[in-house]
């Protein structure tokens, strides 16, 4: 995972990956769980955003961490007939966004 801090400097940070395969079961049992006592919409955005930090794919990781995200709204019954939010958009728009803010002002 790569973040862009305030000074400019792009950082990279993931987990090791002797502990990749733990952590990434932890996100799957927690994708799993149908307690109530965590909101669907922060349980899924937690497993996503977990998923996606734990990158364990070399390709396909965003895709996954968005269907699992679905995956857990849908089974809590927060989106009806199986109904998808555009994510990759909100993502791009996001992005869009931020890349607008640090252009220079003519």
């Amino acid at each position: 995972m790569q973040a862009v801090c305030t000074c400019g400097h792009v950082h990279t940070a993931q987990f090791p990956a002797e502990v990749r395969p733990t952590e990434v079961n932890h996100f799957m049992d927690m994708a799993h769980r149908t307690d109530r006592g965590i909101d669907p919409l922060v349980r899924g955005t937690l497993v996503s955003f977990g998923f996606v930090f734990a990158h364990p794919f070399m390709d396909g990781n965003g895709r996954l961490s968005r269907f699992l995200f679905h995956k857990v709204v849908c089974g809590h019954g927060q989106l009806p007939n199986g109904l998808v939010l555009p994510v990759s958009v909100a993502m791009k728009r996001h992005e869009a966004h931020q890349t607008a803010n640090r252009l220079p002002s003519a």
